[in-house]
């Protein structure tokens, strides 16, 4: 061709995408949210008031990727469709997060642990994340 350039390899590329997309992302993504998931527990129960340590252990144990009567952590959905909900059955734990009415009627401001935890971690995973990504996609054209 005078006038045009050719690229060859391209059909080949776009195989390896597609398959890179539909067989390796799916399982990185769901290991991915769980870890996340429990480093950003860890975080939360590093952040919590001391109480006697029923409500710091219940973000530990959810950190760690196991419910309990005071922990939930569980799993909905399976490959890049996934949700993870980790948290607290302790029954004040959103009252000492996100603050309460006392009984003189005079608002108690609360903790804000989720709010602060989720703060000092967002940029980290997000980096976090985009590392795993580049691994995972160099990884598939090699």
């Amino acid at each position: 061709m005078a006038d045009g350039f050719v690229i060859e390899g391209l059909d080949q590329m776009h195989r390896q995408m597609l398959a890179f997309v539909r067989n390796n992302f799916p399982r990185a993504a769901e290991a991915w949210c769980e870890g996340l998931a429990m480093r950003l527990m860890e975080r939360v129960a590093s952040l919590a008031p001391v109480d006697k340590g029923r409500l710091r252990n219940a973000f530990i144990t959810a950190s760690m990727g196991q419910s309990n009567e005071d922990a939930f952590f569980d799993k909905i959905g399976r490959g890049g469709n996934v949700t993870i909900l980790a948290g607290s059955n302790v029954s004040y734990a959103d009252h000492v997060n996100t603050g309460h009415k006392l009984r003189n009627g005079e608002w108690w401001e609360g903790y804000h642990y989720f709010d602060d935890a989720w703060d000092e971690f967002e940029a980290e995973a997000i980096d976090w994340l985009a590392d795993r990504l580049e691994e995972l996609f160099n990884a598939s054209f090699e």
